[in-house]
C-alpha cells in the first residue's frame, strides 16, 4: 500500500497512493472494468449495489443500499449510473471533474468553496446528512477566529484505533472532494471533537474516551462540538511561572528533548496576555492593504511527496512541540501512520497541499497561526507564531525533499537551509578568516521585523522561477494575509 500505483487502464496517467488511484477510478473510469489481475492484487472488494471497487467496503456498501437498494430489483444498477447531485449546506456540486475551480459559489463563509463532485444527500441516513450539514454550517472565520484548542499530547494506546477510524471518515470525505471544504472543516475539528484533556486514570478514562470516540463514529458531531470539556482533575493552572517552566521541562524531557527542556527552565517565560501585548504583536505585524497577485506558472508539474520521506519527517518530528490552532500535533500524526490505510490518507491530504490544490477557504484556514509573545529586554516583545500542524508537516515533506536543490541554491552565501551543522561551519569559518587576516574585522548586522516586513512580492517571484514545482503551495500559503489568534 506504500506502493506508488498507476491507473490500469490505457492511455491514462493518473498516479499515486492505491486509495488516490481507486478514487480517480470510481469517478472517472465508470464504464470499463477492471482486470481480474488488478483485483487479485490488491485483494479489492465490490459494492453490489453500485458495482464499484474498494479496498474496503466499510460503510459504503450499507449507505449504497439505503440509496440504491429499493432500486437493485426492478433494475440493473451499474457503475456508469449517474445520481442527480444534491448540495449539503452551503457548498456548490459540480458535475463534471474537468469544469474550471473559477466557477465557484460563494459559501456563508465569505470565501470561496468548491467541490468538484456529486454529494447525493439519498446516500447518507438521516444522521449522517444532519451531521455533514452541521460541519458545513461552520463558518471558517468562526473556526480561524476560535480559541486555540487545548489537546492531549499523545493518542492513548487503548483508543488508537477508535481515532484512526473517526479520522478516516474527514480522509475519505476529502478524498472523494478535495475542493469541497466540508471535510477539511471536520478534520480540523477532530482536535477539537475528540482530543480534549480528560480526567485521567484507570477504567473512568477508557470509558470517558472510548464514549466520546463512539458518538463521533455515530456522527453526534454536534453534541461534541458544544461539549465543553470538565475541569482535569490534579491540574491547577492558576501557577507561578516557576512552576510552569518545570512541568513543561519535565514533559519535554519525558520525550527525550533534553536541549528543549534546558531552554525552558532558563527562558524567561512568556509575556503576559494581555490588551498591551496584544497592541504590541499588531504592530510588529502590518497588514498589507492588499494580497499579493501572482500565479504560478502554467503546465509545471507540482512536487509529488515522497511517501518515504513524509513517513521519516513524521518519526522524526519534534516530541512535545507546540499545537497549531486547531490543536493538531505531530504525535497525533505518528498515532496515524501505525495504520497503512490512514498512512495512505494522511500522505494524500499532505500531497494536495503540497502542490497547492487547495480551495480558497480552506488555504486560509491552514495558514492561519495562534501567536503568543516572548519578553524582550527593552520592554518590548518578540512574536511566536505556531502555525498549523498539517502545513508544518507538508513544509517539513518538502524540504526533506528538496534538501539538494536547496543546497546548491543557496550555496556557500548561507549556512542555515540544507546545510547540517550549519552555525558551527560559520564559527569556524570566521575564526579562520580572522587568524589569516588579523586587520579584518567582523560586521553583524540584523534587520527590525524582516520577516514580517519583506514584500513578498519580490520572494514569490523568485520561487516562481526558481523552484517551480513548489511554488503553488508557497504562492498559495503566502500570497494572502494569514489569519493570527492571540488569545488574551
Amino acid at each position: 500500500m506504500s506502493e506508488k500505483e498507476s491507473c490500469p487502464f490505457a492511455n491514462c496517467h493518473s498516479s499515486g497512493s492505491l486509495q488516490r488511484v481507486l478514487s480517480h477510478i470510481r469517478q472517472v473510469h465508470t464504464e470499463q472494468n477492471l482486470s481480474p489481475e488488478f483485483i487479485a492484487r490488491w485483494n479489492l472488494s465490490q459494492c453490489c449495489y453500485c458495482r464499484k471497487w474498494f479496498l474496503k467496503l466499510g460503510q459504503h456498501m450499507s449507505q449504497c443500499k439505503v440509496r440504491l437498494g429499493s432500486q437493485a430489483s426492478s433494475s440493473n444498477i451499474n457503475g456508469s449510473q449517474v445520481l442527480e447531485p444534491l448540495v449539503i449546506s452551503t457548498t456548490r456540486s459540480l458535475r463534471q471533474r474537468d469544469v474550471s475551480s473559477s466557477e465557484s459559489s460563494a459559501s456563508s463563509d465569505g470565501v470561496t468553496c468548491f467541490s468538484d463532485s456529486p454529494i447525493p444527500l439519498a446516500s447518507l441516513s438521516d444522521r449522517e446528512t444532519d451531521a455533514w450539514s452541521f460541519i458545513g454550517s461552520i463558518t471558517i472565520e468562526d473556526m480561524v477566529k476560535a480559541v486555540p484548542v487545548r489537546s492531549v499530547q499523545k493518542i492513548n494506546p487503548a483508543v488508537k484505533a477508535l481515532f484512526q477510524e473517526c479520522c478516516e471518515i474527514a480522509f475519505h470525505w476529502i478524498e472523494e472532494r478535495p475542493l469541497d471544504s466540508t471535510g477539511w472543516k471536520l478534520l480540523q475539528l477532530i482536535p477539537r471533537m475528540l482530543l480534549g484533556p480528560l480526567e485521567r486514570g484507570g477504567k473512568s478514562f477508557k470509558k470517558s474516551a472510548k464514549s466520546i470516540y463512539q458518538k463521533f463514529l455515530g456522527f453526534q458531531w454536534e453534541e461534541l462540538f458544544q461539549w465543553e470539556r470538565p475541569q482535569v482533575i490534579g491540574k491547577n493552572y492558576n501557577v507561578n511561572l516557576n512552576d510552569q517552566s518545570q512541568k513543561a521541562a519535565t514533559r519535554l524531557v519525558r520525550c527525550g528533548e533534553l536541549s528543549r527542556a534546558a531552554q525552558v527552565l532558563t527562558s524567561s517565560g512568556l509575556a503576559p496576555a494581555t490588551a498591551e501585548t496584544a497592541t504590541r504583536l499588531a504592530a510588529k505585524h502590518p497588514v498589507r492593504s492588499t494580497d499579493v497577485n501572482i500565479q504560478p506558472l502554467p503546465d509545471v508539474n507540482q512536487i509529488d511527496l515522497s511517501k518515504n520521506d513524509f513517513l521519516c519527517c513524521i518519526r522524526n518530528s519534534p516530541r512535545g512541540s507546540a499545537a497549531g490552532p486547531s490543536g493538531w500535533r505531530f504525535e497525533h500524526f505518528r498515532a496515524l501512520i501505525d495504520n497503512p490505510i490512514t498512512a495512505d490518507s494522511l500522505h494524500f491530504v499532505c500531497s494536495l497541499i503540497a502542490q497547492g490544490s487547495l480551495p480558497e477557504c480552506v488555504c486560509q484556514l491552514l495558514s492561519a497561526s495562534r501567536l503568543i509573545a516572548l519578553p524582550k529586554s527593552n520592554q518590548d516583545v518578540r512574536p511566536i507564531a505556531i502555525g498549523e500542524s498539517l502545513r508544518r508537516l507538508t513544509a517539513k515533506c518538502i524540504c526533506r525533499q528538496k534538501k539538494h536543490d536547496f543546497a546548491k541554491f543557496f550555496s556557500p552565501i548561507q549556512h542555515g537551509v540544507a546545510t547540517e551543522g550549519g552555525s558551527e561551519l560559520l564559527v569556524h569559518h570566521i575564526q579562520l578568516l580572522l587568524e589569516s587576516h588579523p586587520d579584518w574585522v567582523v560586521v553583524k548586522t540584523d534587520v527590525k521585523n524582516a520577516f514580517n516586513t519583506i514584500n513578498r512580492s519580490h520572494l514569490l517571484d523568485l520561487i516562481k522561477t526558481t523552484f517551480p514545482d513548489i511554488s503553488s503551495h508557497i504562492i498559495q500559503m503566502y500570497s494572502k494575509v494569514n489569519p493570527l489568534v492571540f488569545l488574551q
